[in-house]
């Protein structure tokens, strides 16, 4: 991720950052669900789209550290009641959304060696294995050589 300083927002920023954060946090908790089914197949996956995930997964939690520290600031300073309960209602769901995504990536580290051109490779080394320790005895005769 980009480190560039931060433009920490104003208070009054709230109900945006509010939105923001309940609409990952849904769509995220549903992206767990999929990758929680996804673990019994992991062969409808591929690497290339493992490698994506991890990166862009990786990506969010780091932002995650941003949305602690602006609700950290923002909790620091005067803030009615109604603020106060709001943060602490965003604190909790961007805990959640930190272990959905934690989660995802500890699935997809789990399924990574198991994707379909993984699967598939290893499936194409053993065919050819077992057809030369099929084919290479003495009673092979010429006519496999026409298969």
């Amino acid at each position: 991720m980009n480190r560039e300083t931060p433009t920490w927002q104003p208070v009054s920023a709230l109900p945006t950052l509010a939105s923001l954060i309940d609409d990952i946090g849904a769509d995220t908790g549903a992206q767990r669900e999929t990758f929680q089914s996804v673990k019994t197949e992991p062969d409808v996956l591929d690497s290339a789209l493992i490698e994506r995930i991890e990166r862009v997964y990786s990506e969010q939690v780091d932002i995650c550290d941003l949305l602690e520290e602006q609700l950290s600031r923002w909790r620091q300073g005067p803030l009615s009641s109604e603020q106060s309960n709001e943060i602490a209602r965003l604190e909790s769901q961007v805990a959640t959304l930190r272990a959905n995504l934690t989660n995802v990536l500890d699935l997809v580290g789990e399924v990574k060696d198991h994707t379909i051109d993984k699967t598939w490779r290893r499936t194409n080394w053993r065919s050819v294995s077992s057809f030369f320790r099929k084919n290479t005895g003495s009673e092979k005769s010429h006519d496999d050589d026409q298969l």
